[in-house]
């Protein structure tokens, strides 16, 4: 799934194939990108339905994955209280037009809070480390 998920991603002209050039653009944000850059591909790689919004639970799996390829690379990780706090604190602080859906269904517009999760305390922690 999640290869699907990335060539769909990377295939901007959706003419069902990925050249050359539209793979190594892809590719970019995953090596060379920002903390913000390689956020905005993670969580676009959870958003199934391409609407530019993703549930607490969704963000929450995004950030899981990005530990667990850390950890398979060494790196430092969050621990799972970490991700918890971080997710849900940012959804309580952020800007309301941010949001949409009702309180037991909400979906963040993640593009808009991307520098919320990245400058969050927990987050500059993390990086700070070596993450």
């Amino acid at each position: 799934e999640i290869f699907d998920r990335l060539f769909t991603l990377f295939d901007k002209t959706g003419a069902g194939t990925v050249l050359w050039r539209e793979f190594l653009t892809g590719l970019a944000p995953i090596t060379k990108g920002t903390a913000d850059d390689r956020l905005q591909l993670a969580f676009e790689l959870f958003d199934k339905d391409n609407i530019g919004a993703l549930e607490q639970t969704d963000i929450q799996m995004a950030f899981r994955a990005i530990n667990q390829t850390a950890a398979a690379m060494g790196d430092p990780v969050f621990s799972l209280d970490q991700l918890a706090e971080l997710v849900e604190t940012v959804f309580e602080s952020v800007d309301e037009d941010l949001l949409e859906g009702n309180a037991n269904k909400a979906r963040i517009k993640y593009t808009g809070a991307i520098s919320e999760f990245v400058n969050h305390p927990i987050t500059e922690s993390y990086l700070s480390q070596g993450g």
